[in-house]
C-alpha cells in the first residue's frame, strides 16, 4: 500500500536521497541544522520504504517545492496528486516536466525555464583551475556582493545567510569585487554542497574569473570532506554550462522551474 506521509526523521530522507546523491543534492543539504528549520518534507511510503520525496522550503515570501521523480519507479504522478491537499495555494517549483503537467490539474502555471542538474565528476580537474586569484569571503563582504550582483547577476536568489557558512569566494580588483562564487546549500556533516550565485563583472568576462573563483570554492569544500558537489544551471546558458564542464561537472538530470497558483 502507498500513502503520503509527513517526514520528521532525517534518516528516512537521507536513505532515499543517498541512492542518487547528485540528483537530490539540495534535499541532502537541507538536512543540515542550518537549513532544516526552514523545511517541510513529504514522502511516498510504499511497504514501509520512502520511494518518492517532496521538499518544501519556506523562508521566502513564496514557498518553494522540490520534487524530482525517482527514476526507478513510475508512481511519481500519483504521489503529486496525493500531495494536492497538503500544498499551499501558491508556490515556486523545481519539478520534472511531466510533474508540471500533473500540477496543471489544480494550478495555473507560469514557466521560468528549463534547467540542468550537474554534478562534479572529477574534483582534481576543478582544482587545476585554482590559480590563486580568488579568496574566501566573509560576512563583512556582503555589501560588495550585493553591488556585484546588482550589475552582474540582477534578480538572482542571493541569501546573505549563506555567506555565514564560509563557502563564498571572490576576486577583488582594488576595493571592488569583480567575481564571486557561492552556494545555495551546503552541509559539511552530510558531505554535500550545491554551487550558486556564480558570476563575474560583465566588463571583465572572458578572463576566467568565474572559473577561478569556483575552483577556489571547490578546494575549500574538498578540504572539508565534501564529496558530493552539484549545481543547477539554465539549459539556455551555454557559457555557464561550458564553464562547469571545464571544471569537471557533467549533467545528471533535467527539470523545469514554475510558479503555481490555484485559480479563483
Amino acid at each position: 500500500m502507498a500513502q503520503v506521509i509527513s517526514i520528521h526523521d532525517k534518516s528516512l530522507i537521507r536513505e532515499f536521497a543517498l541512492r542518487q546523491p547528485l540528483r537530490y543534492i539540495y534535499e541532502i543539504g537541507d538536512l543540515d541544522d542550518f537549513f532544516w528549520p526552514n523545511t517541510l518534507w513529504y514522502g511516498w511510503e510504499v511497504d514501509g520504504r520512502i520511494e518518492q520525496l517532496a521538499l518544501i522550503y519556506i523562508p521566502f515570501e513564496e514557498p518553494v517545492i522540490l520534487t524530482h521523480a525517482n527514476p526507478d519507479r513510475s508512481d511519481h504522478d500519483a504521489f503529486v496528486r496525493a500531495l494536492f491537499r497538503l500544498l499551499p495555494s501558491a508556490l515556486y517549483a523545481h519539478v520534472d516536466t511531466d510533474t508540471a503537467q500533473v500540477m496543471r490539474e489544480r494550478y495555473q502555471v507560469e514557466p521560468h525555464g528549463h534547467y540542468h542538474k550537474m554534478g562534479l565528476a572529477d574534483v582534481h580537474q576543478a582544482l587545476r583551475h585554482d590559480d590563486g586569484r580568488a579568496q574566501l569571503l566573509s560576512v563583512a563582504d556582503v555589501p560588495a556582493l550585493y553591488r556585484l550582483y546588482a550589475v552582474a547577476y540582477p534578480g538572482n536568489w542571493f541569501d546573505e545567510r549563506m555567506v555565514q557558512t564560509g563557502f563564498y569566494t571572490g576576486i577583488w580588483q582594488g576595493s571592488e569585487l569583480i567575481a564571486a562564487s557561492g552556494i545555495h546549500v551546503v552541509s559539511v556533516s552530510e558531505g554535500v554542497a550545491a554551487l550558486g550565485n556564480v558570476t563575474a563583472h560583465p566588463d571583465l568576462r572572458g578572463q576566467g574569473l568565474a572559473r577561478s573563483s569556483c575552483a577556489r570554492l571547490i578546494r575549500a569544500m574538498h578540504a572539508q570532506g565534501i564529496s558530493h558537489i552539484g549545481l543547477n544551471v539554465s539549459a539556455s546558458n551555454a557559457a555557464a554550462i561550458a564553464l562547469y564542464q571545464k571544471l569537471g561537472f557533467t549533467k545528471v538530470a533535467e527539470y523545469d522551474e514554475w510558479s503555481f497558483r490555484r485559480g479563483e
